[in-house]
């Protein structure tokens, strides 16, 4: 039959139950609570101090971390990461796959191993070094002097359209037109 008791009872030894038991308020363990099975919770599960898993932690929904979180090993995501504010990374970043910016400020330097496309305008406030050659397909326009240290190879015609100052030799291989004068001062 049952048991039924009005007051307190105290075991001062084990309790050995064969079938379930059914607390219908708060239950109060002082000392360590060991399952050896599973446990399941029907509602939350509030803790106050820290939780340590000693294997897998599989959650099947969100998760949401009020405070810091820090992963001492790899993290390694399966589908999309936002995040809506800054990202600081102190080491290297190594991005396999096309990358989008909408704008990228970079303070130092830059190497690139391969070829960049740039779709629109490259506006430089400095100096350009180029440590090979130079290949236009389209018109260059210089707005101030063009100093160059070598040879000038033009291929086609040339078009001066004021003045044309040579301060040493000037050799024609070939006819000379003048459809002007020519007036030579010695």
């Amino acid at each position: 039959g049952n048991l039924i008791v009005e007051q307190d009872v105290s075991f001062n030894s084990g309790l050995f139950v064969t079938g379930d038991v059914s607390f219908n308020n708060d239950l109060h363990i002082s000392g360590n609570l060991i399952v050896e099975q599973d446990v399941s919770f029907n509602s939350g599960l509030f803790v106050t101090g820290d939780v340590s898993f000693n294997d897998r932690l599989h959650v099947g929904k969100d998760v949401d971390i009020s405070g810091d979180l820090v992963v001492q090993r790899d993290l390694l995501v399966q589908r999309d990461v936002s995040f809506n504010k800054s990202l600081t990374i102190s080491g290297n970043l190594t991005v396999f796959g096309a990358t989008t910016f909408n704008t990228l400020d970079i303070s130092g330097s830059v190497t690139f191993d391969n070829n960049v496309d740039i779709s629109g305008n490259l506006l430089v406030h400095g100096d350009v070094s180029l440590n090979s050659g130079l290949f236009v397909t389209t018109d260059v326009s210089f707005n101030n002097d063009l100093h160059i240290s070598g040879n000038l190879i033009v291929e086609q015609d040339v078009s001066f359209n004021s003045g044309l100052f040579v301060t040493g030799d000037v050799s024609f291989n070939n006819d000379l037109h003048i459809s002007g004068n020519l007036i030579v001062e010695q």
